[in-house]
């Protein structure tokens, strides 16, 4: 049970991450996302056990702006993390988490986000002023968000999400850190390698230098690391 608990944990707290407390001026994209399909060989080490997990992401070309949609199989149940995000400064304009006993919306209009992390035994309302730029890189898609940014050797950049047991919007600094030759399932591609940090989480993503797409990233939060691969 306390690996199930820890397990769950983690990936709500992937699909929430974030940390910090100065705001900073949201990067702009030099590219727009691509609609379509990616899958990923995905698995979640915690306390010296592995479970090995699928995560799947859905891109859609909307009036409304991309929708972007994650979803994590896990063996004690899904996560599914559905964004929209704005066309051309791919700033979220609203977004929703549900996980076993758990669920979380919001939007942004006006300068605000406004929303509800509902728990199993309370329900936290959100209400944070929205820093300049907007929330960018802020939930599902991150890592395609970062693929779209002007990425070169040491290029670095603020992203900026909400931290909703904070109660505040959290900067996640990342930077390009080199270029590396990265073989995953779908083949072997240059990329850039790209770390971020926060206070709840730390990681590496690898980039395609052609595609822009993202192929491999490592994350470090709760005492647990989650990897992810491309597979097609």
């Amino acid at each position: 049970m306390r690996f199930r608990n820890r397990f769950m944990a983690l990936a709500l707290a992937a699909a929430t991450l974030a940390a910090g407390s100065a705001a900073a001026q949201a990067p702009k994209p030099a590219r727009d996302l691509k609609a379509g399909t990616t899958s990923y060989r995905a698995a979640i080490a915690i306390g010296g056990q592995s479970v090995d997990v699928q995560l799947g992401q859905k891109i859609e070309d909307g009036a409304g702006g991309w929708t972007v949609t994650q979803t994590l199989t896990t063996p004690f149940g899904d996560t599914v993390d559905s964004a929209v995000l704005a066309k051309g400064s791919l700033a979220l304009v609203s977004r929703s988490v549900t996980q076993a006993g758990v669920a979380m919306s919001y939007k942004v209009d006006g300068g605000k986000v406004t929303g509800e992390l509902k728990l199993p035994d309370q329900t936290v309302p959100l209400a944070l002023d929205v820093p300049s730029g907007g929330l960018v890189g802020d939930g599902p898609g991150m890592a395609a968000v970062v693929g779209t940014l002007p990425l070169a050797d040491g290029y670095a950049a603020t992203l900026q999400m909400v931290n909703p047991q904070a109660q505040k919007i959290a900067p996640v600094a990342m930077r390009v850190v080199g270029s590396e030759r990265v073989e995953v399932p779908a083949g072997a591609f240059d990329a850039f390698k790209v770390a971020f940090e926060s206070e709840m989480a730390t990681g590496t993503l690898w980039i395609a230098k052609d595609t822009h797409a993202p192929l491999k990233s490592i994350t470090s939060a709760q005492g647990a690391q989650v990897t992810a691969e491309l597979l097609e």
